[in-house]
């Protein structure tokens, strides 16, 4: 837009200078000639840029009628050229040219005020000042009008500088609304820019709590499998197979053991309230009071003291769930606190006994009376103990895989070693859980009483740290 303005500008001023050397100039007969084509021709490209300027400040394409009045333009360049010294007819082609480049102006400024452009009104304004301006000359040479030279000096004045003052508006008018816009679309920039800057900083901060919580889970899985025994009690009666399987979220599961000086067994396996380092503190106070307890004949003694010791702890809302056994020469003593119930499968009867105690968790309540139960182990019967991670795994439609699922696994393996037991609900609870993450630990413990045996001792199972 600016390069064809400025074009109209250029040749309106040398159009100006022609007019001026034609009216007041000593020229002679070939002098006159060449400013006369000049003057033809200044006018074709300040009216052809005038359009032009138009079509390009409200984005129009350049159609059939802006070339159609070039085509008039060039026209009457070459008539003036060609019959320079004759009169006649070829004189009313620049008419002609001026009356469509007039018209057509005119039609594009209302169309772009009916449109609501910007700035349409101020050109309509310079291009109608213009028109008036050479309408009022051209019946002043046609004697049809006769102005006073001051009224004819004001006509003048405003044939120059009309549209060029209304150009100079409409220019300036948008560059004031670009530069605001610029303001604008910066502002937008910095305020992007700062919220960037802010959700990169919450992004760091994230990642930071990310790896903090990487950190603490790690810390909370090294702690919690420090806290299973390196090595299971080998005994000349009994079979043992232990596992525990974390979750991706630590848990707080925990399984023990202590061989008494009398050969009596204490198995405990146990389920803590909470994740991370907060179950693992638990795990830590419970596995330090089982050492200091577990050589005890009663096993609600035992539950009574533990659960007084974590209850003064004071640890908000962290408990421990617990199921123990005592076995020595068959004979069977078990209490519960808050955990799924063991499971004891008779070789002889090829049945499932379910041993339900229910009771609260250690550290809950305060002199909780616990209760215990005593049963009769034969050769080829095995014991099971579990956290609640099987029974409550979930698959991935959000179903729960249910205590009945544990007492059927058992039935199918029952006659198989305590390892081999353990294998077949690990993959058991695959098969259900499916693609769905781990939601909570998964611990094991199976007795199984055999016939006969030599000492009493202890042997390394890698199987009790996978």
């Amino acid at each position: 837009a600016n390069l064809f303005y400025s074009i109209y500008a250029l040749a309106s001023a040398f159009n100006l200078a022609c007019g001026n050397f034609l009216a007041f100039g000593h020229q002679s007969a070939m002098g006159n000639a060449i400013l006369t084509i000049l003057a033809t021709l200044i006018i074709a490209v300040s009216f052809v840029a005038l359009l032009a300027f138009l079509h390009v400040a409200f984005r129009r394409p350049f159609g059939l009628m802006f070339w159609t009045i070039t085509a008039t333009w060039a026209l009457s360049v070459f008539i003036t050229i060609v019959f320079l010294s004759n009169g006649g007819w070829f004189r009313l082609v620049p008419s002609i040219g001026i009356t469509l480049s007039f018209s057509y102006s005119i039609y594009l400024l209302v169309r772009a005020l009916m449109e609501r452009r910007a700035g349409a009104w101020i050109l309509l304004g310079g291009v109608q000042v213009l028109a008036l301006g050479m309408f009022a000359i051209l019946l002043t040479q046609l004697k049809i009008l006769k102005l006073p030279d001051d009224y004819f000096f004001l006509v003048e004045l405003a044939l120059i500088l009309g549209v060029p003052v209304a150009v100079s508006i409409f220019l300036a008018r948008n560059f004031a609304r670009t530069n605001r816009d610029l303001e604008e679309q910066l502002a937008q920039v910095k305020q992007l820019s700062l919220q960037q800057i802010e959700q990169e900083r919450d992004a760091a901060i994230l990642r930071a709590e990310n790896d903090r919580r990487a950190k603490e889970l790690e810390e909370a899985r090294q702690l919690q499998l420090s806290m299973l025994p390196k090595h299971l009690p080998q005994l000349p009666d009994l079979e043992i197979a232990a596992y525990m399987k974390p979750a991706t979220e630590v848990g707080g599961d925990y399984y023990d053991f202590h061989l008494g000086a009398d050969g009596t067994l204490t198995v405990a396996v146990g389920d803590a309230t909470g994740h991370g380092l907060k179950a693992g503190t638990v795990v830590a106070a419970t596995k330090s009071l089982f050492n200091a307890f577990a050589g005890e004949q009663s096993i609600p003694q035992i539950f009574a003291r533990t659960s007084q010791a974590l209850k003064r702890m004071n640890m908000r809302g962290l408990y421990m769930a617990m199921v123990m056994v005592k076995i020595k020469d068959g004979h069977m003593t078990i209490s519960a606190a808050g955990m799924p119930p063991a499971l004891i499968y008779r070789e002889s009867t090829k049945e499932i006994e379910e041993v339900v105690i229910r009771a609260m968790p250690l550290g809950s309540v305060s002199n909780f009376a616990y209760q215990q139960q005593e049963f009769t182990l034969s050769a080829g019967d095995a014991v099971l103990m579990m956290s609640d991670g099987f029974p409550e795994m979930f698959n991935e439609h959000g179903e729960m895989l249910d205590y009945g699922k544990a007492k059927t696994v058992l039935e199918e393996v029952a006659q198989s070693t305590p390892q081999e037991i353990i294998n077949r609900f690990m993959l058991a609870g695959d098969e259900w859980a499916g693609t769905r993450a781990q939601d909570d630990d998964v611990t094991f413990v199976v007795l199984k009483v055999k016939d006969g045996g030599n000492g009493a001792g202890f042997i390394t199972d890698e199987a009790a740290y996978q």
